[in-house]
């Protein structure tokens, strides 16, 4: 996405065409900027469709961003780097950093553009509270094992055996528990976590900000057929298409009567109509025809 924003910049410098295109963001993706790029446009990205893993608001978590404060610099150093670059500012006092504001401490990450730092509970961050707590839940399944097969040592205290990581594997493909924000957190047969998928919308305003909005859902583990979910009248296109759904082919479906006939040179999606061979027939349009 970094290097995406960069070449979108450069692209009116550099004579290119408007790219008005729909574009389809793999769940791998997530929409992150450099702080140079607060100011960059991203209307480029307005309708946007994306995959993400399935997320949910967790009881409290906004209330922990709003707790957050620089000092806890002298505990996590990340918090000291991310606060000067998201704020332009200076914890420290140093010859490198003399042209900078020093930071008050009481700067609000809510006033962070949503390009450089997001408030909601994002399908990555999802990722990593469900991961911490499946962790603790097989940490929790091991000691409770391990307290059965304890051995006293000559003092007769407790002495328990250290765990090693592979060794929880076995407790990890068993658990099933329920996070705080409701979800239910398993493992398949395959041990991988059993997780679906959000469908969601990127909605871009003209102060640089953006919104994702949920818009279907993929469930890998539906009936057959019932996978895919989408409320089509929530999806908002690219200004460009005026609200109307983009084209996926370059050519008009074929009427009742006619079938497709490849373009040679031509891409799969463009294609003449043509009238079904002798002793075929094609009674839908767009349809191949039957014998």
């Amino acid at each position: 996405m970094l290097v995406l924003r960069t070449l979108l910049f450069l692209a009116p410098f550099l004579s290119f065409p408007p790219l008005h295109k729909v574009w389809i963001v793999t769940c791998h993706w997530d929409f992150e900027s450099f702080s140079i790029q607060r100011i960059w446009d991203v209307e480029t990205f307005h309708g946007a469709l994306s995959l993400a893993v399935h997320s949910n608001e967790l009881p409290g978590f906004q209330t922990f961003l709003k707790s957050i404060n620089p000092s806890w610099a002298k505990r996590d150093g990340f918090i000291q780097n991310f606060w000067e670059q998201a704020f332009s500012c200076s914890l420290k006092v140093s010859s490198a950093q003399e042209d900078m504001e020093m930071c008050t401490g009481t700067e609000k990450l809510d006033s962070i553009p949503v390009t450089l730092f997001e408030t909601s509970m994002t399908g990555h961050s999802y990722n990593v509270y469900n991961a911490v707590y499946s962790v603790a839940h097989a940490l929790y399944a091991s000691y409770i094992f391990r307290s059965r097969h304890r051995r006293m040592d000559v003092e007769k205290h407790l002495k328990f055996l250290n765990v090693q990581p592979w060794q929880l594997h076995h407790f990890l493909r068993s658990i099933t528990f329920n996070n705080n924000a409701g979800d239910t957190v398993c493992f398949d047969e395959n041990r991988e976590l059993k997780a679906d998928f959000d469908v969601t919308n990127w909605v871009t305003f003209p102060n640089g900000s953006f919104v994702r909005v949920k818009v279907g859902r993929l469930d890998p583990w539906a009936p057959p057929g019932k996978e895919l979910s989408l409320n089509t009248d929530q999806i908002v296109w690219h200004r460009t298409f005026n609200q109307v759904v983009p084209l996926s082919v370059c050519s008009e479906s074929c009427h009742p009567g006619y079938t497709r006939k490849k373009k040679e040179g031509e891409k799969f999606c463009c294609y003449d109509c043509a009238q079904c061979p002798e002793g075929t027939i094609s009674q839908q349009k767009g349809k191949i025809p039957n014998v």
